[in-house]
């Protein structure tokens, strides 16, 4: 039985019909997907243990080499959980790592000096504290360049590049601040004053972060 002439034609059709490319599907899908996609806005350093107690640290953010010199306590150098998206606003974007690196300070009433050095020359980073202690004062004005408070969740206060935290206990991971420098740096120092914690000596959470890139969606 010969079949319908139209059987015939839909059927060559077929037969002929070119497929839609792959990669062009993919790059659709890409197409429609990317919008939703979230980027992290600021990278942040990945931290190595040191021991506990210790006075030096070491980490990396992206090529970046950081070393990190502290004043010893319980549980300096140890690592901390971050939780930075609580503390910065949501304008700045999502960062990663989420991770801090414990500093520690002698509750002596006298500035206890902390520092970290890059091995290649960072722009505009941001600064990030955590497990704060009521009553402490944070003292960048040895660092050229302007400060900008731009994250805090415990009524910290900037005044002439110092940051001061009211009296209470804090201390916990949510509990800190965040500011950004103005300019280029091979280091950064600056001091913690606290005269009130009651162990002698105590210690916060830190990390440094830098620009990444981000895509706004439509």
């Amino acid at each position: 039985m010969t079949p319908p002439r139209n059987f015939l034609n839909k059927a060559h059709y077929n037969m002929r019909k070119p497929a839609f490319p792959l990669f062009m599907k993919l790059a659709l899908i890409g197409i429609f997907l990317a919008p939703s996609i979230a980027h992290a806005a600021l990278f942040s350093a990945t931290w190595v243990a040191g021991s506990a107690g210790g006075t030096s640290a070491t980490g990396t953010m992206g090529a970046i080499n950081l070393n990190l010199a502290t004043v010893s306590s319980g549980n300096s150098t140890q690592i901390f959980p971050g939780t930075w998206q609580q503390i910065l606003p949501p304008s700045l974007g999502t960062l990663y790592p989420d991770a801090a690196i414990s500093i520690g300070y002698n509750c002596n009433g006298n500035p206890q000096n902390q520092s970290v050095t890059f091995s290649t020359q960072v722009t505009n980073p941001y600064l990030l504290f955590n497990y704060v202690d009521g009553g402490s004062v944070y003292d960048f004005s040895s660092i050229a360049g302007t400060v900008t408070l731009v994250g805090n969740t415990v009524g910290a206060t900037l005044s002439n590049k110092t940051i001061t935290l009211p009296a209470g206990s804090f201390n916990q991971s949510n509990n800190g601040f965040a500011i950004q420098l103005t300019g280029t740096y091979p280091s950064i120092s600056y001091t913690i004053t606290n005269g009130s914690c009651g162990s002698g000596h105590d210690s916060a959470g830190f990390d440094v972060a830098e620009t990444g890139f981000s895509i706004t969606p439509t």
